[in-house]
Parts: C-alpha cells; structure tokens; sequence
C-alpha cells in the first residue's frame, strides 16, 4: 500500500518590520522631538534651579536699573521697576506650568468618569450627560472661564478651577467615543457572558484600551490649558502684581513695546515655545500610538 505523503503546510514568515518597535524608535529619534525634548528638559532645570543660578528676586523693585537692555549682567534685559526680566520669566514659568497642569488633571478625571458612563451605560445617563456637556460647548471655553471667576472672584485657584471645567466636555466626547467603540469588541462581550460587574469591566477591560487616545488628547491639552491661563492672567484675573507669571508680564509691558520690547517679547516666547514643544509632544506621541505605524517600514 502506498501511502501519499502531503506537504505539511507552514506559516509564512513574518516580515521582521511587521512586530519591530517602529513607533518607540521614530518617537525618539525624530529631531522635532528631541529638540522639544531638550527645550522642556532645559526649562525644567532652569526653573528648578533659577534660586541658585540667579542673584536677583522676582518681586523686589531696583529703579534705578529701569529699562535697561538686555546684557551679560541682564541676559533678557529689566522691566519698568527695574526687575530681572529672565528671572522672573523662570519663576513665572513654575506658576504657568503649574496652573496648566493642574487645570488639566481637573478637567481630565471628572470628564473622563463622565464618559465612561455616557459611552458604557447610554440610555438615559447618555441623554443627560450628553445634554450637560452640550450645554457647556455652547459657550466658547473663555468665556466660560470668565463666567466662573465672575462667581467665584480672580485668583490662582480660581483661574486652574475655571480653565480645568471649561475644558471637561472635551474629554467627556472622546472618552464617550472610545468607550462605545470599546463595548462592541469580544473581549467585553466575553467579560459579560462570565459574569463580571460592571466595575470590572469598566477597570480591567475597556479603561487599558482606551489610555492611549486619553493620554495623548491630555499632552496636547496642557498647552491649551497654558495659553488660557495666560491670557486670563493678561486680563489681570489670575495672579495679583507683582507675582511672576508669564501672562502678567505680558501684561506689564504691553505699552513699553517701543522702548523696551524684550519685557514683551521674552515672555511671549517662553509661551510660545513651551506650547509648540508640547504640541509636537503630543503629535509625536500620537503618531507612535497608531496601530497602523507597525505596517510601515
């Protein structure tokens, strides 16, 4: 009896592109991302560092140094009260920095708990949350910012309170959208069909799959929440003269633009490049989260 021998049928070999970590090497060695990289790793250090590198207060007034141009002694020049321009642009930028990042952590918990609910429950919790947050959308994010410290009265705590609700709605949608598209998948379906709680399925199952979008939306959010906190704190709403904060000295030498344009102009950049940094922060890091990067050579 002859036997008839069949081929054993074998997998193709996976192209070694297919698995490799593409997304982690491009986010590191893209030269946007390293140059914003060292720029927020500099101003970090710098800011950590300004009472040791610096000789001058923030707040202590010297006329007789006014106006004076930037130098080896003043490397970002002196302000109308003959304040240390450089210096105060390193301690406000811990205040900036901070109000923007705790603004964020306000608006991200609440909105994302939000979602999750509209997005895995819908039905009625869907229709109530969805109306709040319609009703919140309908006012442009600064005027409901100025809404909320016309009620509450300025001050620091006031403005990260007012800039992190304005900004719950947003995560609110996204967190919904994800959380919808994450219902639908086996891997909830199974959880249910076992019999978890909805507490377990919400923690374990759909909250790890939806961390990527969350976490990139909340990068891109800080230099939002930066540029609102600074242009409430140019309106004179946020911090009270003459605590260093870069959109208080914005502020402060609006009028002097003619004479003396680095009072303004070296604030605006360390705004400026902080939120640009961050931004491609953000854009890089959602590039590397896409699935569809590992297809790519």
């Amino acid at each position: 009896m002859i036997r008839r021998r069949f081929p054993i049928p074998t997998r193709r070999p996976v192209p070694r592109h297919a698995y490799a970590p593409v997304p982690r090497r491009r986010f590191i060695t893209r030269p946007e991302v390293l140059a914003a990289l060292s720029f927020l790793a500099l101003l970090m250090a710098l800011m950590v560092a300004v009472p040791v590198i610096s000789p001058y207060d923030p707040i202590v007034m010297a006329p007789t140094r006014q106006f004076l141009p930037p130098s080896g002694t003043h490397w970002a020049g002196t302000d109308l009260f003959g304040r240390d321009v450089a210096t105060r642009v390193l301690y406000g930028g811990r205040l900036s920095l901070g109000i923007g990042a705790l603004a964020v952590l306000i608006a991200a918990v609440p909105g994302s708990m939000l979602g999750l609910l509209a997005g895995y429950y819908g039905r009625w919790v869907d229709r109530i949350i969805g109306w709040l947050v319609d009703v919140m959308l309908s006012f442009p994010s600064i005027l409901l910012a100025l809404s909320i410290i016309a009620a509450l009265g300025p001050g620091i705590t006031t403005v990260i309170l007012a800039v992190g609700i304005a900004g719950i709605p947003n995560y609110t949608r996204l967190v919904r959208g994800q959380t919808l598209s994450a219902r639908r998948q086996a891997y909830v379906r199974a959880a249910v069909t076992v019999g978890c709680s909805d507490g377990r399925i919400l923690w374990r199952h759909i909250v790890p799959n939806i961390l990527g979008p969350v976490l990139v939306f909340t990068t891109l959010d800080i230099g939002w929440a930066i540029l609102n906190a600074s242009a409430l704190s140019f309106l004179g709403l946020a911090v009270p003269a003459p605590t260093a904060e870069w959109g208080a000295m914005l502020n402060e030498g609006r009028g002097y633009l003619r004479n003396a344009p680095w009072v303004t102009v070296v604030p605006g950049l360390a705004i400026a490049l902080t939120v640009l940094s961050v931004n491609i922060l953000g854009d890089a890091l959602r590039d590397s989260l896409d699935p569809r990067w590992r297809t790519r050579r």
